[in-house]
C-alpha cells in the first residue's frame, strides 16, 4: 500500500475479484440479517420514512428455533437411501403447517378462489377462469399450488414441451455466478442482461450473442438493410415534395400526385419489411430461449 497526497494504490498479492468480493459482502449481509421480522420494521417505521426492510417474512417457516412451541416433527416420506419414486398417494397430503396460507396474493380473493380450486386433483372450473390450454392438469395444480401457499415444493412435474426455468437475483454479480454454476454442471444458460453489466468471460451465454449466431441473422441485417435504404428514399422524397409545394409553380400539381403516389408505395414497402423483421426476431427469442434450460436476468 503506498499513497500520494491525491491518491491511495492498493495491491494484492493474489489476483481479487472486487465483484465477487462485494457480492459475498452482499450475501453475508443478507444471510447475517435472515433472523429479522419485516412485519414488525414495517410497524415500527415512520409513514413518511424511506426503510429498507431486512430478513424474510418466512422466517416463521425457514427458521424454526426462533419459534419452538409452534414446530413442527419433521415427517420424511421415505428413507433416506430409498431411490424409488414416491408414490403419488404418499405425495397427495394436506398441509402440517398451522400457519397462515394465503401466500403471496392472499389478499387478491379472485386468485385465493382460483388457486384452491385448482390445487385439487379434482378442479372446479367456473366461467371467467383464465384460460391454461398450454399445460396440463399436473403443471395447472403445480401454479396454483405455489400461488395458494407462502412456501411448497413441487416435486417430479413433468413438462411435455421444454420450458427453460426463469431465475432472477437482485445484482450482476449473483446473475454472473449462477450462470457459472449452471454452465459447469453441464447445463445450457442464457444470460439476459445489458452487455456492459456482464462478466467477459460469460459472453457466449449472452442473449445477445446466441442472436449473433443465429441462422436468420444475415436474412435480419439484409431487411434492415433494405430499410434504411427504403428510409432515405422516402426522406428524399418527403424533401422534394416540400420544394415543389413551396415553388408552386403551374402545371405543378400532376406531378405533385406522382411523388405523393410514390412516397406512399416506399411507406408500404417500409411497413412490409418492418413486419417481417419484427417476425424474424420474435422467432430467434422463441429459438433461443427453448434451447436454454435456464434463463437468468437481474430483477
Amino acid at each position: 500500500m503506498s499513497s500520494t497526497s491525491s491518491q491511495i494504490r492498493i495491491a494484492f498479492e493474489d489476483k481479487f475479484d472486487l465483484d465477487k468480493a462485494s457480492g459475498g459482502l452482499i450475501m453475508r449481509k443478507a444471510i447475517a440479517q435472515l433472523h429479522q421480522e419485516p412485519a414488525a420494521q414495517e410497524v415500527h417505521s415512520a409513514p413518511d420514512e424511506q426503510y429498507i426492510l431486512q430478513g424474510t417474512y418466512l422466517r416463521d417457516v425457514l427458521l424454526r428455533s426462533f419459534s419452538l412451541e409452534s414446530a413442527s416433527l419433521h415427517q420424511p416420506l421415505q428413507a433416506p437411501d430409498e431411490v424409488a419414486y414416491v408414490p403419488r398417494e404418499t405425495l397427495e397430503h394436506e398441509s402440517r403447517e398451522l400457519r397462515d396460507h394465503g401466500g403471496p396474493f392472499k389478499d387478491d380473493m379472485r386468485i385465493q378462489s382460483w388457486a384452491r380450486r385448482y390445487a385439487r386433483q379434482d378442479s372446479i372450473k367456473i366461467d371467467g377462469d383464465p384460460p391454461l390450454d398450454a399445460l396440463n392438469p399436473t403443471q395447472i395444480r403445480a401454479i396454483a399450488t405455489m400461488l395458494g401457499e407462502r412456501i411448497c415444493l413441487v416435486q417430479g412435474v413433468h413438462f411435455e414441451v421444454h420450458h427453460p426455468i426463469l431465475v432472477c437475483t437482485y445484482t450482476n454479480v449473483a446473475v454472473d455466478n449462477l450462470v457459472e454454476g449452471f454452465a459447469a454442471a453441464g447445463l445450457k444458460p442464457l444470460r439476459v442482461g445489458f452487455g456492459a453489466k456482464v462478466k467477459s468471460s460469460l459472453g457466449e451465454y449472452t442473449l445477445d450473442h446466441q442472436l449473433e449466431k443465429h441462422p436468420l441473422k444475415p436474412k435480419v441485417d439484409k431487411l434492415a438493410e433494405e430499410e434504411t435504404s427504403l428510409e432515405k428514399r422516402r426522406a428524399q422524397l418527403e424533401k422534394k415534395i416540400k420544394d415543389v409545394q413551396k415553388e408552386g409553380r403551374a402545371g405543378s400539381s400532376d406531378r405533385l400526385e406522382r411523388m405523393t403516389s410514390a412516397l406512399s408505395m416506399l411507406e408500404r414497402q417500409s411497413m412490409s419489411i418492418r413486419s417481417k423483421l419484427f417476425a424474424m426476431h420474435q422467432e430467434m427469442l422463441r429459438d433461443v430461449t427453448s434451447a436454454a434450460d435456464v434463463v437468468s436476468l437481474r430483477t
